[in-house]
């Protein structure tokens, strides 16, 4: 197997490209862990208000009227739905403990890494100060050998020298001998302190990125594991759920209209009796009674040869009397003309033309309905109050009070 200790070295001595870009990578995983543990969090916050909103709806929902096996299929539907809602809310729980399980981790991780780190950060350190160190030793040491050898090359030059001149570039050589070799044993100390303290870093990088490897590989199976647990939740979630719409099924599958109508018509019955429907009686004369009932009452208006028998009724919007035609068919012309004189209608029988001067709304169906301004040909005067007519507009004939028009002027 590829290993971190054996692919992440630098070629400078002082350098830290390799070790750099695993820390990169230790802290990238972190912020992975991060935005795993950001996700589950909203997931699982979508599940509680998912499942909460359900059992909300469960409980306010109505349809409290329906009777039967449909209120059967109504209510388990209620129930079954509140025990989804209570699952979501369950699952939203476990999605919560798999990101809490995340997040210890990464925190745990991110506490080894930074030990580690400042560890080797300390090691880092201390070598390139020692390899620091040896640098200015060894230029010591050179500027020492360069000045001994001038020192040296002085004293092999001299001619015709007096003792004294000659002593002293012999004590000038051995000041540099000895300022030669102090630096000499400065530089093998130094060299001697990097190599050890050289030997300590190479040891904790090996460490480091072996621990830093291991943390890495535990890092990838452990969100391995809890997403395939994430997974083993959710989709538990949807067979839990669809044993709960199976049930809602089974019990639809009960609902019978027949046997929902048989449950209503036995609790609400109110009678199986027919009542009979109301007789004609005549005002005028009641012994005699129309066995049919009224369907047989037809208006007749004198201008096209039949009968009218007026009625007045007291309107709403008037205290004008409004003649509610009736079947006079039984009737006799004495009475029939005891209401309505013949010479009322036989004065003003003429046709003329006349103008609604308001809006009137028709009381009955044998009345018109005016318009301000609508134009009618009056087919026949009723009496003192009422006119019968042809509206232009509309084309319908009916019924108009007479106080409601005028007269028509060129």
């Amino acid at each position: 197997m590829v290993r971190f200790a054996e692919s992440f070295w630098d070629k400078d001595p002082t350098g830290t490209a390799g070790y750099d870009t695993i820390i990169k990578r230790l802290k990238d995983g972190k912020k992975v862990c991060d935005d795993l543990v950001e996700f589950l969090k909203q997931r699982a916050k979508a599940e509680d208000e998912y499942g909460k909103a359900l059992m909300r709806i469960s409980q306010q929902a109505g349809a409290s009227d329906e009777i039967g096996t449909l209120k059967d299929c109504i209510e388990i539907l209620k129930k079954e739905t509140e025990s989804i809602g209570l699952s979501h809310c369950e699952l939203s729980k476990r999605i919560e403990d798999v990101g809490k399980k995340v997040a210890t981790f990464r925190d745990d991780q991110k506490n080894e890494r930074t030990r580690m780190d400042e560890k080797m950060k300390r090691v880092q350190k201390e070598k390139k100060n020692a390899f620091e160190s040896v640098v200015r030793a060894k230029g010591r040491y050179e500027h020492r050998c360069r000045e001994f050898d001038i020192a040296h090359e002085a004293l092999e030059s001299l001619s015709n020298y007096t003792p004294k001149e000659e002593d002293k570039h012999r004590g000038k050589v051995a000041k540099a001998k000895s300022s030669q070799e102090n630096a000499d044993q400065q530089y093998q100390s130094s060299v001697l302190l990097l190599k050890q303290i050289h030997d300590i870093w190479e040891q904790e990088m090996q460490v480091s990125c072996d621990r830093f490897q291991a943390m890495e590989e535990e890092r990838i199976r452990f969100l391995r594991n809890e997403l395939w647990l994430y997974c083993n939740v959710s989709s538990q979630m949807n067979v839990d759920e669809d044993k709960m719409y199976e049930n809602m099924r089974l019990q639809l599958e009960k609902c019978d209209d027949s046997k929902d109508i048989v449950v209503f018509i036995h609790s609400k019955q109110t009678g199986s009796e027919i009542p009979s429907p109301l007789k004609y009686e005549n005002y005028y004369h009641p012994s005699k009674r129309d066995v049919a009932g009224s369907d047989q009452i037809k208006p007749k208006f004198l201008s096209l040869g039949r009968n009218i028998t007026p009625k007045a009724v007291s309107l709403s919007t008037s205290t004008t009397s409004v003649p509610a035609f009736v079947d006079s068919e039984d009737a006799d012309e004495e009475s029939a003309y005891s209401v309505v004189r013949p010479e009322v209608i036989t004065q003003r029988s003429s046709p003329s033309i006349v103008v609604a001067s308001y809006d009137y709304n028709a009381q009955s169906p044998k009345e018109l309905t005016l318009k301000k301004g609508d134009i009618l040909q009056v087919l026949q005067y009723v009496d003192e109050n009422w006119g019968f007519g042809k509206c232009q507009r509309s084309g319908e004939t009916g019924a108009f009070p007479l106080r409601f028009v005028q007269k028509f002027v060129n």
